[in-house]
């Protein structure tokens, strides 16, 4: 009786092997092509070395966060520039109001 069950799970098992491949799906994406520098950001501000700094640790470390926030403005604005002309394409898929 049990050779019967395992007779029965493989042919029932061996079906599912013979379904055919799915057929792949080609995306084809047009659009402009930008710039590699569209994507390349300033390079990270150098943190102030403590021990060069002494008295004056205070305003090193802050012209050090201001040439952060420098860089990461010069980010946010060059993808949002990227952004904003996709979305003058029609490439940006806007989240819809229901």
């Amino acid at each position: 009786m049990r050779r019967f069950f395992i007779l029965v799970a493989v042919a029932a098992l061996g079906g599912c092997a013979t379904a055919p491949a799915p057929e792949p799906v080609k995306v084809m994406v047009s659009g402009p092509k930008f710039p590699p520098a569209a994507f390349a950001c300033k390079k990270d501000a150098v943190p102030p070395n403590p021990e060069t700094v002494g008295a004056k640790a205070g305003s090193a470390a802050g012209r050090y966060e201001a040439a952060q926030r420098a860089v990461a403005a010069d980010c946010r604005s060059r993808l949002h520039a990227v952004g904003a002309q996709e979305r003058a394409a029609g490439n940006v898929i806007e989240p819809g109001e229901d």
